[in-house]
């Protein structure tokens, strides 16, 4: 099913860039 893997794709790049965030946050922070 090519929309379900479509939305298991996006759901990982979410994940993903949601765990940059809190990285560069933490980053911010220390400074």
């Amino acid at each position: 099913n090519i929309r379900k893997k479509f939305e298991s794709t996006r759901d990982q790049l979410a994940e993903a860039l949601y765990q940059k965030g809190l990285a560069l946050a933490e980053i911010e922070s220390l400074k």
